[in-house]
């Protein structure tokens, strides 16, 4: 998975581990790896993301469900 920011800023979070992208970011992942994104932030972003086809049997369907609160705890 790719996923580029655009415009302002959003959070990622893979596993345990926050990123912060800028305008003009990217970040490629694996979507095995429990993952979200979203923006805290006052003002709206824009962001492009690319999902690559990959062997179905690799991907948990728990990864696609948790929210920001089970990452923040």
């Amino acid at each position: 998975m790719l996923d580029y920011c655009l415009y302002r800023l959003m959070d990622y979070n893979i596993e345990d581990k926050k990123f912060v992208l800028h305008e003009g970011d990217c970040l490629a992942l694996s979507s095995v790896f429990p993952h979200c994104w979203y923006n805290p932030y006052q003002d709206p972003a824009v962001y492009l993301l690319i999902m690559i086809p990959g062997d179905a049997g690799e991907l948990s369907g728990e990864v696609h469900f948790k929210t920001v609160a089970d990452y923040n705890g």
